[in-house]
C-alpha cells in the first residue's frame, strides 16, 4: 500500500516505519502536559504562581489557541489548493507553510 506525500508529491509505502513518529510526538506531549498541570496543582509554589498570574497564563493561553486555529486553517487551504490540482502558495509562503505543517494534527 502507498500513499501521496503531499509535501513532494510522491508515493510513499504505508509500511514505512517512520509513520508511527506522529502518534508518539504527540502522546509524549500530552504526557508533559498532564505532567505540568500535575505540578501546578498540586506542588505549592507552582500553585501561587498559578494564582498570581492567572489572569496573564489565561490570556496566553487563549492567545495561543487562537494562532494554532488560524495555522490549522492556513495549512489546510494549502492542503485543498494542491489536492484541487493547485500547485500551493506562492514561494516563499509556501516553504514556511510547509515548515509548519504539523499544526493540521491531521492523524488520518
Amino acid at each position: 500500500y502507498y500513499y501521496r506525500d503531499l509535501m513532494t508529491s510522491e508515493c510513499t509505502s504505508c509500511t514505512d516505519e517512520h509513520r508511527f513518529i506522529t502518534p508518539v510526538i504527540f502522546i509524549i506531549v500530552l504526557i508533559l502536559m498532564l505532567a505540568i498541570a500535575s505540578a501546578v496543582a498540586f506542588y505549592g509554589p507552582l500553585s501561587q504562581y498559578y494564582g498570581r498570574r492567572k489572569d496573564r497564563i489565561t490570556q496566553m493561553r487563549d492567545q495561543g489557541t487562537m494562532l494554532l486555529v488560524t495555522g490549522q486553517i492556513i495549512v489546510n487551504l494549502q492542503d485543498a489548493n494542491r489536492q484541487s490540482g493547485g500547485k500551493g502558495f506562492p514561494e516563499p509562503y509556501d516553504s514556511a507553510v510547509s515548515a509548519v505543517e504539523m499544526v493540521a494534527l491531521d492523524i488520518f
